[in-house]
């Protein structure tokens, strides 16, 4: 089991943060990866930016020392579980406690906020796991152990978790029993007591209905939620495992014990490296983009901060794997609205480990577009290879929402959304597959003859419902998983599918329809946080929420409202965010995407071409506008490179024909005022 790899390639501590007092506790925010709180037995609790070794801002509120702690997904929150038993919530943005709750009669050992803010859940020694409202200040839902005859001091949940889609709670504890309950009905769904020994550390899939669960004797756990059954179990490790983390990939998970790093498949069930690694009390790990890992272990009054390559790992080296996933689009520097934004404001790098500097990424790339346009024109047209090339398929999309559809006269969670247990962390591997630029040799890959148009309403389109739900089955959980037989019909060939059954039939219609409804819901929820943050003035916050967003349909949208306000919305530094997102959309099968794409382009040629030229020495006169001359000749040519990349993919569409072909020479006659 054990690698040659040797350690010191993988990983290695950063820095060290120190406190005054003994740590006790510590988390990394889920989304950014880049804050991290720590919590100490003088009863403060210290949030930092990952790269930093000053705190940014210190809390008090507490009256015994901190026995846990939760940051929400927006990095707005911050919860803290006290040894005592109270919890106290602050507002980083005022750094001021805002809720103080009691209901634990002993140590809260464990908080987790829901993916959606408003509500997060607490595990007490007092052998309760609670559910809170933010909004009415309280407890909403209270679980018991359903073993009351057992010493609370025996049998008392150490880990809470919310599965992404929002709906299931699980907790294990320290009977080794893991308990899932249904937040919407109010309920027990499972108990699995394969294990006697404590719980260690849960966590979910963001693609799949697998839930992984490590237990003190060392042995990890892979169970299917689906159908309430275990799947695998590894034989003890060597060492007792503290944190577990899904790869981005969806295919592994990255288990972090007490003394190594190792990388586990469960289907089969094989470990494909361990490494070693002296960190002492681990407590969190996070993934990070670039297929890196950072990690934060407690050593008395010290935490020290990880970071891990990837890459030098099975099954992630190149020499053994495909060729990496492309990047996301660059993009400039977020200007998040926020309370928290200033708390990432003026952080450096985390040495080698940390992500590029964005102008460095953004002159890089420039680099590896002007090198690929040189070798395209020594390439022969391959358009005509457009009929031998099967279409793209389409699969339904993905948003990441906030806020559950709960409303403030019931405390159900009946219209929470699936955030990352929905093949998206998808937490974001498939929506990298679907939406991520494509390279000039997976363009050829990608070539259509024909496009889907939209019916309006009044005539059917065709489209593989069958695929498109499966895509949606497996993104997104329904809000009853359907029994074993159907979903192994869902995913066979229909024609193998004869003997279904009418109850059947209708099961598998019904799970279908569940998900179609949770995925454009779900599109609706992302279009109003893009519209909560919209300001005409400035689109940038809007602009980046959406790019985040990843969701076609969505992006669309906001791309008809930008052109319908084409003169107040769009600048310089909005057209070099839009033009990626615009390569993207052309590589969709959709008419309405495509056109739309064209649409915005020739908007930006028609407004900015004259300032572009002029900074390129034509004789063009250059419209007044207030920025630096040097900062100016960066932009243009950062937005003609990005527009001679949006032309070279316009020129293997231009055959297209139908509405598609028409917009597409329209928006390349607009792009002839740049020359050849």
């Amino acid at each position: 089991m054990s690698s040659n790899t040797n350690n010191a390639n993988v990983g290695a501590k950063i820095h060290n943060l120190v406190h005054a007092s003994p740590s006790s506790c510590l988390r990394i925010s889920p989304k950014s990866n880049k804050l991290l709180a720590t919590g100490t037995t003088d009863c403060r609790v210290h949030v930092w930016v990952l790269g930093k070794t000053v705190p940014v801002m210190t809390l008090n509120g507490l009256a015994s020392p901190v026995a846990s702690l939760a940051l929400d997904y927006p990095e707005q929150f911050l919860i803290a579980g006290s040894a005592a038993g109270p919890i106290r919530l602050w507002d980083l943005g005022i750094e001021k406690v805002v809720r103080s709750l009691q209901g634990h009669k002993s140590a809260t050992r464990a908080v987790e906020f829901h993916p959606f803010g408003d509500f997060f859940a607490s595990a007490g020694a007092d052998s309760l796991v609670k559910v809170w409202d933010l909004r009415k200040k309280g407890c909403i839902q209270t679980y018991h152990s359903n073993a009351p005859s057992s010493p609370a001091s025996s049998c008392s949940p150490s880990v809470v978790r919310i599965t992404p889609d929002g709906r299931w709670i699980a907790s294990g504890w320290d009977d080794g029993s893991v308990k899932i309950w249904d937040m919407t009905a109010g309920k027990l769904l499972k108990t699995f007591t394969d294990s006697s020994h404590p719980v260690t550390c849960l966590t979910f899939s963001p693609y799949e209905f697998i839930m992984t669960v490590a237990y003190q004797d060392g042995r990890i756990w892979f169970y299917n939620l689906e159908t309430f059954l275990p799947l695998e179990a590894t034989q003890p490790l060597s060492s007792i495992p503290k944190c577990i983390e899904f790869h981005e990939s969806g295919k592994e998970v990255l288990i972090a014990c007490q003394d190594s790093i190792q990388v586990w498949g469960w289907d089969p069930l094989i470990c494909y490296d361990s490494v070693a690694m002296e960190w002492p009390n681990l407590a969190d790990v996070k993934m990070l983009e670039d297929n890196k890992l950072v990690g934060a272990s407690l050593d008395g009054n010290m935490v020290g901060v990880w970071g891990l390559k990837l890459d030098r790992l099975k099954p992630y080296r190149p020499s053994l794997t495909q060729l990496p996933p492309l990047r996301q689009i660059p993009k400039e520097p977020p200007s998040r609205t926020n309370s928290s934004a200033s708390l990432h404001n003026g952080a450096p790098p985390i040495d080698e480990f940390s992500r590029s500097d964005a102008r460095d990424g953004l002159s890089r790339a420039e680099d590896r577009r002007q090198h690929s346009r040189a070798e395209d024109r020594h390439q022969p047209s391959r358009l005509d290879d457009r009929d031998t090339l099967p279409p793209k398929a389409h699969h339904g999309s993905t948003s990441r929402t906030k806020t559950p559809n709960i409303s403030r006269e019931n405390t159900e969670f009946d219209g929470a959304q699936p955030k990352a247990f929905n093949s998206s962390h998808q937490h974001q591997h498939q929506d990298s597959e679907q939406y991520s630029p494509p390279s000039n040799m997976q363009s050829l890959e990608k070539k259509r003859t024909s496009f889907i148009g939209a019916s309006g309403g009044n005539m059917p389109l065709n489209l593989d419902i069958t695929q498109f739900a499966r895509h949606g089955a497996k993104s997104r959980a329904p809000s009853n998983p359907p029994p074993p037989n159907t979903h192994q019909s869902s995913s066979s060939d229909p024609a193998d599918n004869s003997d279904h059954t009418d109850e059947n039939l209708i099961d598998s219609l019904t799970f279908r329809n569940t998900s179609m409804t949770l995925i454009l819901t779900a599109r609706l929820r992302a279009l109003q946080d893009i519209r909560s943050v919209w300001d005409e003035s400035n689109v940038k916050p809007a602009l980046e929420m959406m790019l985040e967003c990843r969701d076609a349909g969505v992006r669309v949208d906001i791309l008809r409202l930008m052109n319908m306000r084409a003169a107040k919305v769009f600048t310089l530094d909005v057209a070099i965010m839009v033009l990626p997102l615009l390569s993207e959309l052309l590589f969709e099968v959709y008419e309405d995407y495509i056109i739309e794409a064209c649409a915005t382009l020739k908007l930006l040629c028609k407004s900015f071409a004259p300032l572009i030229l002029s900074q390129l020495g034509t004789s063009y006169t250059s419209p007044g506008i207030d920025i630096s001359r040097e900062d100016r000749q960066k932009k243009c040519l950062l937005c003609y490179n990005r527009m001679m990349d949006v032309k070279l993919t316009l020129q293997e569409l231009a055959r297209s024909p139908g509405r598609v072909g028409a917009s597409v020479r329209d928006a390349l006659v607009e792009l002839s005022v740049f020359g050849e």
